[in-house]
């Protein structure tokens, strides 16, 4: 059997991740929140870690390290989108460790601004990085003939 291509990978992660925002949103919409809720998110928080690692992987080994090592245009182009990622990735530890120290039900004010920040911060990152990963695939296919086409999906309405 196949493997799916790189741009049906990509965008299993993108609606992985997207579907857990989306998840998220209606509680983070509360006033308060009860014990449940508080559960919940702490149990979205960290299935979103553990996408956000999986989807950091399969970019980094099977987009950006391949487009770093062709050189030109596109390793500049890779190595902005890793670093972004990067850094993406750092902010969402930073929040995650914030957020075990404080849970929801701890200050549900301030838990609900950082997190639907967060959510807000995390949505835009890969919205963007996926239209810039197309771009990146696209350019590639132009560089080599032989490289499969790279399948464009319809966005996630968010």
């Amino acid at each position: 059997m196949r493997e799916p291509s790189v741009s049906v990978r990509l965008d299993g992660h993108y609606r992985a991740i997207i579907a857990v925002l989306s998840r998220v949103s209606p509680v983070l919409g509360r006033e308060s929140i009860f014990a449940a809720d508080a559960a919940m998110l702490v149990d979205r928080r960290q299935e979103m870690a553990r996408l956000l690692m999986e989807y950091a992987l399969f970019k980094h080994r099977d987009i950006f390290e391949p487009a770093i090592f062709a050189g030109g245009e596109r390793a500049k182009e890779a190595r902005r989108l890793k670093i972004a990622c990067i850094v993406a990735g750092e902010d969402f530890r930073s929040y995650t460790r914030a957020a075990a120290a404080a849970g929801p039900l701890d200050d549900w004010r301030g838990y609900r601004l950082r997190a639907t920040a967060q959510a807000a911060s995390l949505r835009a990152h890969v919205v963007a990085e996926r239209v810039s990963i197309l771009q990146l695939l696209g350019r590639q296919e132009r560089i080599s003939p032989k490289a499969p086409r790279a399948e464009v999906h319809t966005p996630v309405m968010l």
